[in-house]
Formats: C-alpha cells, sequence, structure tokens
C-alpha cells in the first residue's frame, strides 16, 4: 500500500512542479509580448503610417475637419502612450 502512495505523491509533486514551471514560462512569454508590441507601436515609421492612413481617411471622408481632428487625436495619444509606457 504504501508503495502505491509513495508513487502517487512523486506523481503530484512532479505535477506542481511542472505548473509551477509553466506559469513562469508563460509569465515571460506575456511580458516579451508587450514589450515587443510596445517597441514596433513606438517606431516612428509606425506612428506616421497611422497617423497617415487616418489622414487619408479624414481627407476622403465627407466630413474631412472631424476626421482630421480624430485622426490627430489618435496620433497624439499614441505618442502620449508610448512616451509614457
Amino acid at each position: 500500500m504504501p508503495v502505491f502512495i509513495n508513487s502517487a505523491i512523486k506523481a503530484r509533486n512532479k505535477a506542481q512542479d511542472n505548473y509551477a514551471i509553466s506559469q513562469q514560462e508563460s509569465a515571460i512569454a506575456v511580458n516579451h509580448a508587450k514589450v515587443t508590441l510596445k517597441l514596433f507601436a513606438a517606431r516612428p515609421e509606425t506612428l506616421l503610417a497611422c497617423f497617415g492612413a487616418g489622414a487619408y481617411k479624414g481627407a476622403t471622408t465627407d466630413n474631412p475637419p472631424s476626421r482630421k481632428r480624430q485622426a490627430m487625436m489618435t496620433f497624439a495619444r499614441t505618442a502620449l502612450f508610448n512616451f509614457l509606457g
């Protein structure tokens, strides 16, 4: 009887260790993804591409002034969040 209990306890301990390792690796992967996304979004060409797309959308719409304001606010908000983050 104790042999079965010991093997069950060892299996449980191994499963707990594997779970802890998985959690650590998952946290590292999520952190890496967040940093990579921030670095990608903070690149000048990405910011200019977003601004250019918004400006084009604003120029081709029925109400250009509101779209231009929206594009400027989106650009400013993105730049501010990248600066603060």
